[in-house]
């Protein structure tokens, strides 16, 4: 039997000696390891173990740093979450490359091109935020984007 880093008709014709123990009827294969097939495993195992899902993005859209600073820490606590930031020019672009679970946006943004950006959120399947920000501050913007987060986190895809 091989391994899983080389095919069976390789390790049977490369990596096999046979080991004699008196009686023919005994004779059995005994696997060498090959090196590049032991290569192969060691690069295998310096490889990071555990990637963050493709999901596990939040993307703000034009907010001021207020937003983009309650976003990150309240994606951070909701969703174990990275946070991206977009221009209004490259949003589409950035959305894109990153397929977001939710896309923050300031109510004042969103109105700016509101069937663009549903459109843009329907596209990667992300759930858009609309945040009114006027006169709010860290801890209120935090309050209000930890639930909306956690609850667009769980939310299937």
């Amino acid at each position: 039997m091989g391994c899983n880093f080389c095919t069976d008709l390789e390790y049977a014709e490369v990596n096999t000696r046979w080991l004699n123990v008196g009686n023919p009827l005994f004779w059995l294969p005994k696997p060498v390891p090959n090196l590049q097939c032991a290569g192969d495993m060691l690069l295998s195992m310096s490889m990071p173990t555990a990637t963050p899902p493709a999901g596990s993005v939040v993307v703000v859209v034009g907010g001021p740093r207020e937003l983009v600073e309650a976003t990150r820490q309240a994606a951070g606590v909701a969703a174990a979450a990275r946070v991206e930031t977009a221009e209004l020019g490259t949003a589409a672009t950035v959305v894109a490359t990153h397929r977001p679970f939710a896309i923050v946006i300031s109510e004042d943004v969103y109105t700016f091109d509101a069937a663009e950006f549903d459109a843009l959120a329907r596209d990667v399947n992300a759930t858009l935020l609309k945040i009114n920000v006027d006169g709010a501050d860290l801890a209120k913007l935090e309050r209000t984007l930890m639930p909306r987060l956690g609850r667009a986190h769980r939310r299937p895809r």
